[in-house]
């Protein structure tokens, strides 16, 4: 019998995660992953999803603990999604 440590992401977590936005929420890697979960009929990338959405959720969770504001910092609000991607790609 194996013990985990944390709870594992449910399919309802992902299902939600990915529907949630609006303008002033953030654009989490959870969320992220969630609408990609919800585009995919895959069971199998769901299920690897629903892991990468585990073990991203529990590292946001101990940063969290850590320096509440530099979780914040990287998690862009849905607004300033678009403006922070085109300032990176030109980066690049």
């Amino acid at each position: 019998m194996s013990e985990f440590n944390f709870d594992v992401v449910t399919d309802e977590y992902m299902r939600v995660a990915g529907l949630t936005s609006g303008a002033n929420r953030t654009l989490s890697i959870c969320r992220v992953l969630g609408q990609i979960y919800n585009d995919t009929e895959d069971e199998e990338l769901k299920l690897k999803l629903r892991y990468v959405a585990t073990i991203a959720r529990h590292y946001i969770y101990k940063l969290r603990e850590y320096n509440p504001e530099w979780v914040n910092s990287f998690c862009p609000r849905y607004r300033d999604y678009d403006e922070m991607m085109r300032g990176k790609n030109e980066q690049i």
